[in-house]
């Protein structure tokens, strides 16, 4: 397996999407992106944000994780306490009481006691305190996990949002390209028209697809300003320009190709998955604590201290020390240790049952971003392939208008088509890398060194200028 492990970890720098090495340790059980990213100098407003900027501004503007970080310094706390329960107690007393009797008509003298006492208290045995202990050690190991988890949610929401910045953008420009084409389309048709080379009907189907372009180009237009307020709203800053991806650049695949191999580190490393059985691991040590109510209580008591008293001993002071061991033996605590038990197993058997259906869920959506992701990467290809044979038709289909052969109606539909493959395509791109980041997410081991990644595959040039230039040119 660690000979594996190198190979994917291999794949991983020059592919992507590799599987992160397995054999971990005990480790395992918390994700790995627990650990601290260093803090990054926030860019200057309205300024280009490539993705690892912006993945770790999100990590620090992020208020969940936040939490969880504090979540974690709980837990820390209170394991110390619930160890402190091992250590002796010391508790220092006093008192003076003045006491006044009268008997019928005869009054008593006063009475005057005093007394201090330093007492210290040492447990032997409280199956509580032991129970405590472990409860806690849990709780913190829950605490990180849950940290771990925030991180790696973090992540991969940022990544989603920034790729859906990118889509939404690519797309307004093809939707502009579409209509500069398209109003184009228009004016050549108009000539014609003037010139007996078009009827009527031409002309109008023409302005029908101007008026089409026009409003694709508003919905495109609304999509991104909503999808930029989201990045902005992420890591609570303006955002001018983001890098985009290369119409060049070539998706990795994902790697391992066999979905078993990801179900496999899924079951080993996600973070839903390891909280779920450390949750049906702590309801049983709920289970375990409540034994407590059966089992005996030893402690060890010392004290020393003095006492007074104006009527003994002329109201001298008497030392009183003691040493001993005290023992507490429930007998009988009406029924409620025994509905007690019956919760904790119960809440045992709830346990079991939410880790098996958590198992389900996350291996679901590890089979799905499997599939989704080759699916999507094999239809890059053919939409490619498409584009092309449609660019080809649509050229010939405008000689064909030329002649004769051919009616506006049919450059429409073919520019039309061309439009919604080089749509597809764009889509087919950023669903591929999405799919990729997310197989990652799901098994607990979404580094920044994966963000690194894919930001090198992304060009600050691209965040200036439509991709695919010279493909969006209106066709003549």
């Amino acid at each position: 397996m660690r000979r594996a492990g190198g190979t994917l970890g291999r794949w991983l720098i020059l592919g992507l999407l590799a599987l992160p090495a397995s054999g971990r340790g005990a480790e395992s059980l918390v994700p790995p992106s627990m650990r601290q990213t260093p803090p990054v100098a926030d860019p200057s407003p309205a300024a280009m944000l490539d993705l690892a900027a912006f993945v770790e501004r999100a990590e620090q503007h992020d208020p969940k994780l936040a939490a969880a970080f504090a979540g974690e310094d709980a837990g820390r706390a209170q394991t110390g306490r619930a160890r402190s329960g091992f250590l002796p107690r010391v508790e220092a007393s006093g008192s003076r009481v003045r006491q006044r009797t009268r008997l019928a008509d005869q009054a008593l003298p006063e009475r005057v006691e005093r007394e201090w006492k330093l007492t210290l208290t040492q447990p032997l045995f409280d199956w509580d305190t032991w129970s405590n202990v472990r409860l806690a050690e849990a709780a913190q190991i829950r605490a990180a996990m849950q940290t771990g988890q925030a991180r790696q949610a973090v992540r991969l929401k940022a990544v989603q949002t920034y790729f859906a910045a990118l889509q939404a953008r690519d797309e307004l420009w093809l939707a502009q390209g579409q209509q500069q084409t398209v109003q184009q389309q228009h004016e050549v048709t108009r000539m014609r028209r003037m010139g007996g080379e078009a009827s009527l009907i031409d002309l109008r189907d023409v302005e029908v697809e101007v008026e089409r372009s026009g409003n694709a180009v508003a919905r495109a237009q609304s999509t991104f300003r909503l999808r930029m307020r989201e990045l902005e709203d992420m890591i609570g800053q303006t955002i001018g320009e983001i890098a985009g991806l290369p119409a060049a650049q070539p998706v990795p695949e994902v790697y391992p190709h066999e979905v078993r191999r990801w179900l496999e580190q899924t079951e080993a490393s996600n973070p839903d998955i390891a909280l779920a059985r450390l949750e049906h691991r702590i309801a049983g040590l709920e289970s375990s604590r409540a034994m407590g109510d059966y089992l005996p209580q030893a402690s060890l008591t010392a004290s020393t201290g003095k006492q007074s008293s104006s009527v003994q001993l002329s109201g001298r002071a008497v030392d009183v020390n003691s040493v001993g061991i005290s023992v507490r033996i429930p007998l009988f605590s009406g029924l409620d240790s025994m509905y007690r038990q019956r919760q904790n197993r119960a809440n045992e058997d709830k346990a079991l049952a939410d880790l098996d259906a958590v198992r389900r869920d996350v291996l679901a959506l590890v089979q799905e971003s499997h599939l989704l992701a080759r699916a999507r990467r094999d239809e890059i290809g053919d939409l490619e392939r498409q584009a092309a044979a449609i660019q080809v038709a649509l050229a010939a289909t405008r000689v064909g208008r030329q002649v004769g052969d051919r009616t506006e109606v049919n450059v429409l539909a073919y520019q039309n088509a061309l439009w919604a493959a080089r749509r597809d395509l764009l889509r087919a791109r950023y669903e591929v890398l999405t799919h990729g980041v997310r197989l990652k997410a799901l098994t607990g081991s979404l580094e920044m060194s994966d963000v690194q990644v894919i930001n090198a595959m992304l060009s600050r040039e691209e965040g200036l200028r439509p991709p695919q230039t010279e493909a969006l040119a209106p066709l003549q």
